[in-house]
């Protein structure tokens, strides 16, 4: 009798995949297991919701390099599905061009308030995406999401740079506090454009007040056009520049970036890996006293701390 593969099988496969890499790195087997482990997944059949949310947040948080992680995740979009609209933008993966135009100016003071605190900042973060019906974050959403709060703990929370490892556990802890948010009512898209606005002034209206949405300059695709008349909540054009040097090192292809740029950009001073907390609770619990915040800056309580609403929406092109 057949055997039919389920989550668990496909997730012990990864698990032996990762550990042939770290035990016998660059040897050939490691190349058969992964073709073997994609075509398994694409000649599968019969995914529900939960098992492909599942999968792909296992695909995310596993320790396998960054080319396995994506030829697995191709694999993951190109399964037929027959299960109708949403599994397929599930499954696929959501793509915000612009995460930090999406970000409220609630959500934005809330996340001022304690700075150093990761967690925090994580939770507000990732109950915004769950406000905006994303369901399956790509990649590249974490490290939008993530940068926000490296600029929130360096530029803000004036704490020196973390190192790549810190940093690289700080997107991994993101994926963790995301899957244990609580889902938002609003239905779900494949593309979320950088203006939010192309998504209809009717889907502004009814997720946010109108008059706080801001909508990306013309001119530019980095700056917000009412940056000006904002000086007190929005970083300026220096603190920018550093935090895109910053940025560099963590998306090393940034499109803020031209190629010029990158070059001329010097290499980031080296510092310290930063403590990060490997458990890190999700939204529904309250986050224990962490390492990067003072007693004066501790993130207020689940209780006293206001809604996050899915409503104010602004556009702050400015991270990525």
């Amino acid at each position: 009798m057949t055997h039919q593969w389920k989550v668990a099988d496909y997730i012990q496969e990864m698990n032996h995949l990762e550990k042939l890499i770290q035990q016998h790195p660059g040897g050939p087997l490691i190349q058969t297991m992964t073709v073997s482990l994609c075509t398994k997944l694409k000649s599968s059949s019969n995914w529900t919701s939960q098992a492909i949310l599942e999968m792909v947040q296992k695909i995310q948080d596993s320790g396998l390099p960054d080319d396995k992680k994506k030829a697995i995740q191709d694999a993951m979009d190109a399964i037929g599905l027959n299960e109708g609209s949403h599994l397929q933008v599930v499954m696929a993966g959501q793509h915000i061009e612009g995460f930090s135009n999406y970000i409220s100016k609630k959500d934005w003071s809330r996340m001022e308030e304690a700075p150093k605190n990761t967690v925090h900042t994580m939770s507000i973060l990732a109950q915004r995406l769950r406000a905006m019906g994303v369901a399956s974050m790509k990649e590249a959403t974490k490290k939008q999401a993530t940068s926000v709060v490296l600029y929130l703990l360096v530029h803000k929370g004036g704490e020196p740079q973390p190192g790549p490892d810190a940093r690289k556990r700080l997107a991994n802890g993101f994926g963790t506090v995301f899957a244990g948010a609580t889902p938002g009512a609003m239905p779900g898209m494949s593309k979320y454009p950088a203006n939010p606005m192309e998504l209809g002034s009717q889907w502004v209206i009814l997720r946010g007040t109108h008059n706080d949405l801001r909508t990306p300059s013309p001119s530019s695709s980095s700056m917000p056009s009412t940056l000006a008349q904002q000086p007190q909540a929005f970083p300026g054009e220096a603190m920018l520049a550093s935090l895109t040097n910053l940025l560099t090192t963590f998306v090393p292809h940034s499109p803020l970036l031209g190629a010029n740029q990158q070059k001329a950009l010097p290499a980031p001073a080296a510092s310290p890996a930063h403590p990060v907390p490997k458990n890190i609770p999700t939204p529904q619990t309250s986050p224990a006293p962490l390492p990067l915040v003072s007693k004066a800056e501790t993130a207020p309580s689940a209780e006293g701390a206001p809604e996050i609403a899915p409503e104010a929406m602004l556009s702050i092109s400015y991270f990525i």
